[in-house]
Parts: C-alpha cells; sequence; structure tokens
C-alpha cells in the first residue's frame, strides 16, 4: 500500500474516530454474537424469544450503522439508540444493561 494511500485510509477512519465509537463498534458485536450463542444452547425461554429477536435484531442493525462510515452515525443517534436499548434489558436481557449504559 503506497504512502498516499495509507494516508487517505487513516483520514478516512479519523473523520469516523477511534476510541469511544470503535468501542461501542465492538461492544455491539459482542451482545449480538452472546445473544446468538445463547439462543443456540436454548438459554432463552420459548416465551422470551420474540423480545430477545427483536432486540437482537435492533442490537445488529445499530452495530451495522455504527460501522458505516460514509456517511458515519452521528453522535447524538449512536448515544439515543445505545439509552433505548438499554433501557429494554430486562429479564433476560438484563446481562446486556451494565454493558449498553456503560
Amino acid at each position: 500500500m503506497s504512502d498516499n494511500r495509507r494516508e487517505d485510509f487513516v483520514k478516512r477512519l479519523s473523520t469516523v474516530g477511534f476510541g469511544a465509537r470503535e468501542s461501542i463498534q465492538v461492544m455491539l458485536s459482542n451482545v449480538v454474537f452472546d445473544i446468538r450463542e445463547q439462543v443456540v444452547h436454548k438459554r432463552f425461554r420459548e416465551d422470551e424469544m420474540d423480545e430477545v429477536i427483536s432486540f437482537h435484531d435492533d442490537a445488529e442493525a445499530l452495530w451495522r450503522d455504527a460501522i458505516a462510515t460514509t456517511p458515519p452515525i452521528s453522535p447524538t443517534e449512536l448515544y439515543d439508540r445505545l439509552s433505548a436499548l438499554a433501557k429494554r434489558c430486562v429479564g433476560p436481557l438484563g446481562q446486556f444493561e451494565s454493558k449498553l449504559s456503560h
């Protein structure tokens, strides 16, 4: 990779942001993965599955939007959607509340 291509790539990444945004992306991917693993291993009751699936789909959608670089999700929207997810962390999803609130 030439220096110009490398510099262009680093500039593009820096407009999206390292640090908090990157940590949120990793945390969301972990939440999505954890839910999938727990579903496969039958850690949720059948009557909990509608809420688990809805939460998973919203977390996955936010993860996809958080990794988008063109255009990047605004910090306000990211915060609002994370907060909304955290508020849904009750019952079987309570295990994810501290991650999302942090």
